[in-house]
């Protein structure tokens, strides 16, 4: 884990966390981890990269492979499918479709419609997860059904 109140280096709109206790609790408030024990919590601090940006920034963009997930905690995005826009918001995920299925591409993209702040969690990093912490699958597999789902009506 990096130095607390730090940025990565890697990703030029993350943002800082004052240290580790802080990004716990906001964890916790992010619905696919609220109710995961202690231990997991611990297990994603280690591997979530916080991130910030401004309005109108691309997160995903269609044909891109995908890398990586974004969990928002705060601000709105917009998820453009099949020339229709779904709006979403804090404790929404994207791209988890394409982190799921290493053959996939992304197919819509992804645009901060306000300043936007959240988490990204690498595929490897998620792979491992899902392979440590297997009760994270089961919230995750409600987002998919409901993505699929959105993806389908807009086709």
């Amino acid at each position: 884990m990096r130095p607390e109140g730090t940025k990565n280096e890697h990703f030029p709109w993350s943002a800082t966390i004052s240290g580790v206790d802080e990004l716990l609790e906001r964890l916790a408030k992010i619905p696919i981890f609220s109710g995961l024990e202690q231990s997991c919590l611990e297990h994603v601090a280690k591997i979530v990269v916080p991130f910030s940006t401004e309005a109108g920034h691309v997160l995903v963009q269609p044909g891109m492979v995908g890398a990586g997930l974004f969990l928002i905690e705060e601000g709105e995005v917009t998820l453009s499918v099949h020339n229709h826009d779904i709006e979403l918001g804090p404790g929404e995920i994207v791209g988890e479709l394409a982190i799921l299925d290493d053959r996939s591409i992304h197919s819509t993209r992804v645009r901060t419609k306000t300043p936007t702040s959240g988490y990204c969690i690498g595929r490897d990093a998620f792979d491992d997860l899902l392979a440590q912490q297997p009760a994270i699958a089961v919230p995750m597999l409600r987002v998919l059904a409901r993505r699929l789902v959105d993806t389908v009506m807009y086709h």
